[in-house]
This record gives C-alpha cells, structure tokens and sequence, in this order.
C-alpha cells in the first residue's frame, strides 16, 4: 500500500472493517485470560490492583469507549456528531 500524507478520517473507514479490528483487538486479549484469573479476581475485595489480563481487557475497553465519545464530541456541527453517531451505530450493528 502506497504511503500517503493524506490523514485517515474516521468516516473513511468502512464500518465492518473497523468492527472487525476492534473484534480482534479484543479478542486477542480475551484469549490471554486464565480461568484461574477469573477466580482469583473474584476473591479480591479490589480488583484491578494488578495488571492482569481481565484489568488489561477493561482497560482496553473502557479506551474504546473514551474514543467514540471523544469523536462524538470534537465535531461542533450537530449534523457532523450525527454523522459519527451514525457511523459507530453501524460499527456495532
């Protein structure tokens, strides 16, 4: 793929492609998880004090969800932030 100057703009990035490398992200992550994590974090009065893979998939998704607000809310047009609502709703979809 040729490089380009030309900045990616999230509206430009076919929403299945980007539902699928978000799936995988995750994914990836999900597989890192041990049973026994699972037990252990449900015996402790605080989770997330470690930096285990259950806190690392929280964190990742807790990123996510900062990012999508984040997008919503830089566009000052309202018709631009329906846009981006519009495009993460078929993201999901």
């Amino acid at each position: 793929m040729p490089k380009t100057s030309k900045k990616l703009k999230l509206l430009d990035v076919d929403p299945l492609e980007l539902a699928r490398q978000l799936t995988l992200m995750e994914a990836a992550l999900y597989k890192k998880i041990r049973p026994m994590e699972c037990l252990q974090r449900s015996r402790e009065a605080k989770p997330g004090k470690t930096a285990d893979n259950i806190t690392t998939i929280i964190q990742l998704s807790n990123r996510i969800a900062n990012w999508v607000a984040e997008s919503v809310l830089a566009r000052e047009d309202s018709q631009k932030r329906a846009r981006i609502v519009k495009h993460f709703i078929n993201v999901a979809d």
